[in-house]
């Protein structure tokens, strides 16, 4: 069920992401997605109108989703993804409301010479190969003062959730790569694969100061009681971990 890998490649991912896309794309309109309804967009959305940013990147945008409801409370947005199917998807259904970029957000960062007042990363922290990469693209888009806001799987409860914590080749400090089912608790059976990338909480924590971020907050949400209770199982502790950091 779990695999560790040695090797894996961006334009790899990307492909996992391809095969994906129209899926995540339905998931999410449909409200089959409860944490993605009610938990992170709620809680993202929420940080981001806090910042009345004027110009919005969002990093590992997807099918586009969350740049268009970023959309709505922002003069101009832009998604970023390198899963030219994901794009595809975005720019059919949300091409009016947002532009929207195919490629890594290390490549949009090297050709974009306008600065961003806030970068929202959802879910993608942990699928990213080379996490101080990301994170100093993200320092390079933003104005002196803007804001860099994410959502990632959370280190320490997340492999006891998704259940890998038992598995031989895991160590909480130790960054593994490794491929897994793609599931969601009200859609379990999907049948294909997806990236991962484990890494302990100082790996975050490091990768994000070293590229001259503040961490201003950081956050463990978890679903009121009545969305927890259409869950197939209650959560009994965090899943993800957001954070807003602060570009100095």
């Amino acid at each position: 069920m779990f695999r560790k890998v040695e090797k894996k490649t961006i334009a790899a991912i990307a492909a996992e992401w391809d095969a994906l896309a129209p899926i995540r794309y339905q998931q999410i309109v449909s409200g089959v997605d409860l944490t993605f309804k009610h938990v992170l967009a709620p809680a993202l959305l929420s940080l981001a109108s806090a910042e009345n940013a004027d110009t919005v990147v969002d990093a590992g945008c997807g099918v586009g989703i969350l740049t268009n409801l970023l959309a709505a409370q922002t003069r101009e947005v832009v998604g970023v993804d390198p899963s030219p199917e994901s794009i595809s998807i975005a720019r059919a259904h949300f091409g009016r409301s947002a532009g929207f970029f195919l490629g890594t957000l290390e490549t949009y960062a090297a050709n974009c010479r306008a600065e961003a007042d806030l970068i929202v990363a959802n879910m993608v922290l942990m699928d990213v190969l080379d996490l101080d990469s990301f994170i100093k693209s993200a320092h390079r888009l933003l104005r002196p003062g803007g804001a860099f806001i994410f959502s990632t799987t959370h280190p320490w409860f997340w492999p006891v959730y998704y259940g890998y914590v038992d598995e031989p080749w895991f160590k909480y400090e130790e960054e593994t790569v490794f491929e897994s089912p793609f599931r969601i608790s009200a859609h379990p059976n999907v049948d294909l694969f997806s990236t991962q990338v484990h890494r302990p909480l100082e790996n975050y924590v490091n990768s994000i100061v070293g590229a001259q971020f503040a961490i201003e907050r950081l956050y463990e949400p978890m679903p009121t009681a009545e969305i927890d209770a259409r869950y197939p199982e209650p959560w009994r502790f965090p899943r993800y971990l957001l954070g807003v950091c602060r570009r100095q």
